[in-house]
C-alpha cells in the first residue's frame, strides 16, 4: 500500500509491521536497505531480531507436515519474507555466517510450510 500512495522510500520494517518514518531511513543508524530482489524495503535489523527471538511464537509454522487452510498460507509466507530479509541484512553487514545461514535455514522452513508442508509438497 505504501507503494502505491509514494511511501515506500519512507517505510521502515520493524518484523512484521512496516512503520513510516517521518526522518528519511537513509539517515537513520541501525537500518538497512535489503536487496531489491527481496522488495528492496528498509529493515530495522536489531529491532525485527529481538521480535523475531523474544516476542514472535510460531506454534508450529516452522516445518509443519500440512498446512491445509491455503486461504492463510500469507502468514507463513510473511514469515518467510523476515527471515530472508534478516539473513540478507546480516551478510549486508558482515555478520557471521552462521547466523546468516540461521536465517536461511528459518525462511526455508516458513516457505515449506507456505506451501502446504512437508508432506503436502511430496503430493500425499
Amino acid at each position: 500500500m505504501a507503494q502505491e500512495v509514494g511511501l515506500a522510500e519512507q517505510v521502515v520494517r520493524h518484523g512484521l509491521a512496516g512503520k513510516l518514518s517521518v526522518t528519511a531511513p537513509d539517515e537513520l543508524p541501525g537500518l538497512v536497505r535489503v536487496s531489491p530482489g527481496l522488495g528492496g524495503e528498509w529493515i530495522d535489523v536489531e529491532r525485527s531480531l529481538t521480535l523475531t527471538t523474544d516476542v514472535y511464537s510460531y506454534r508450529g509454522l516452522k516445518d509443519r507436515e500440512v498446512w491445509a487452510d491455503m486461504p492463510s498460507a500469507n502468514i507463513p509466507t510473511l514469515f518467510y519474507l523476515l527471515f530472508l530479509q534478516l539473513a540478507d541484512a546480516h551478510a549486508q553487514l558482515g555478520g557471521r555466517d552462521e547466523i546468516v545461514a540461521e536465517f536461511l535455514r528459518g525462511a526455508e522452513s516458513f516457505r515449506v510450510t507456505a506451501a502446504g508442508g512437508s508432506r503436502g509438497m511430496r503430493g500425499e
